[in-house]
């Protein structure tokens, strides 16, 4: 079973992330234009407090931003976990692997 992503809409610029904890969401997209006039979308942790947001990637698209929140969340929740590249990494691989093997056992 591929994982599928539960996007909320707060407003025309801004989506709520959830992921595998329904309690909370896990990311924040957030829409803006560069100074080229080009849409942008920011990936921001999450947290109540927006002051306490950070920012961990900008994509060219909104269904790419939403891919690059990660499945899994770390085995204990720390939702201001920002991993570092090595740690992004060996995740979206063992996300492929797992995808794969889903497909393998649905006969997809």
């Amino acid at each position: 079973m591929s994982h599928v992503s539960t996007r909320i809409t707060v407003d025309q610029d801004t989506w709520l992330i959830m992921r595998e904890f329904p309690q909370h969401p896990k990311a924040v997209i957030q829409r803006v234009v560069d100074t080229a006039g080009e849409e942008r979308f920011l990936v921001l942790t999450w947290y109540p407090d927006p002051a306490k947001r950070r920012m961990v990637g900008i994509y060219p698209s909104l269904s790419e931003a939403d891919r690059a929140v990660p499945w899994p969340s770390p085995a204990t929740p720390d939702l201001h976990y920002a991993p570092s590249n090595e740690a992004r990494d060996r995740r979206s691989a063992e996300n492929a692997a797992a995808a794969r093997r889903a497909a393998d056992l649905s006969g997809g």
